[in-house]
């Protein structure tokens, strides 16, 4: 809440500013590198800042840091510091009992609640271990959920973040962590190049929630099934990616399951793949965050495959905080309903 507190204290001195981005500035001043070594997203800043008040010398500090901060940041769009000392003293009082895990979330949490059963469902069935490298496709999602999660798994983690202020967060929280690498993910007009120059080979166990209206595209991609569909693109795209024996989870409209944009993706891409394994397709209950419709959750493994592969059928059903599986059936590859529904 202390977030809210400073926003409203502002409010009565008519002051309006993104407080998200002026907490994130404060903390790169407050928490030098030598502090940092053990941070992590939800821990509060009073562990590490020994020394809050906002002296006139401090405020000369902060004033001359702030000009190196905008140049450094400039996408964040941060002009001159709007604070005098003495609200910035009273701030720097309120800001010790906030986290990255706030910075990140404030005002945001509408926006990821819906997701949090299906990251609980995900990790409650990942089999991870130290010599699995892990990559989330939008981390910020799975960190709502699980502000704790780089250190529930003693694996390497390469996190892909498509927001600049997000993707900055991160740089300055994990770039001394040896086991995290930190990816910008770039979306440009046209064609949108999304993962850009990154590939995923690294990865033996991938998470991804591609963004609504979101493309992902290598300048190769396969042509045959590019698509209006962007995210049919996205998936194309990660499948092409990623490295023999690796295991996808992904998020995508239930409409890949049946409509016809997709059933290229579906028959020829997926079904007769040599190296491309569809396990499971669930639908889920509806999830606003992502469209009025109903999603589903697939989970795809990328291996020679056998020759009995068959593909796990069913719905998802709210359980708590995660999910059951109802109405299962297993299907053969070669089962007509795959390819004609």
């Amino acid at each position: 809440m202390s977030l809210l507190q400073i926003k409203n204290f502002l409010k009565n001195k008519n002051i309006e500013i993104d407080v998200r981005k002026e907490a994130f500035f404060l903390s790169t001043f407050f928490l030098k590198p030598d502090k940092r070594k053990d941070l992590s997203i939800n821990t509060n800043f009073s562990k590490f800042v020994e020394d809050d008040q906002v002296t006139e010398e401090k405020y000369s500090e902060i004033k001359l840091y702030r000009e190196e901060f905008v140049e450094k940041y400039p996408d964040l769009q941060l002009g001159f510091l709007p604070f005098k000392r003495e609200t910035l003293d009273r701030i720097m009082g309120l800001i010790l009992d906030t986290s990255f895990w706030d910075i990140i979330f404030f005002g945001q949490e509408k926006k990821y609640d819906d997701l949090r059963n299906i990251i609980n469902y995900w990790i409650s069935k990942a089999k991870i271990n130290d010599k699995v490298t892990l990559g989330l496709i939008e981390a910020e999602k799975f960190l709502f959920s699980y502000p704790d999660l780089f250190s529930k798994f003693d694996s390497d983690i390469n996190i892909y973040l498509g927001d600049k202020y997000l993707y900055y967060i991160f740089k300055f929280l994990y770039e001394s962590n040896n086991k995290i690498s930190i990816y910008k993910i770039h979306n440009r007009g046209g064609p949108e190049n999304y993962l850009e120059g990154i590939e995923l080979h690294d990865e033996n166990y991938c998470w991804a929630f591609p963004e609504r209206s979101r493309k992902f595209s290598y300048e190769d991609i396969n042509e045959e099934f590019k698509s209006s569909r962007k995210e049919i693109i996205a998936l194309g795209n990660i499948l092409n990616s990623l490295g023999d024996n690796s295991i996808l989870n992904i998020l995508l409209p239930v409409g890949f399951t049946f409509i016809n944009d997709t059933k290229y993706m579906r028959n020829n891409f997926i079904l007769d793949s040599k190296n491309i394994n569809l396990k499971e397709v669930f639908a889920l209950p509806k999830i606003k965050n992502y469209t009025s419709t109903n999603v589903c959750s697939l989970k795809f493994e990328k291996k020679q495959k056998e020759e009995k592969e068959s593909i796990i059928l069913g719905r998802l059903e709210k359980d708590n905080s995660s999910f059951k599986i109802i109405d299962k059936i297993e299907l053969d590859y070669d089962n007509e309903m795959l390819r004609t529904t």
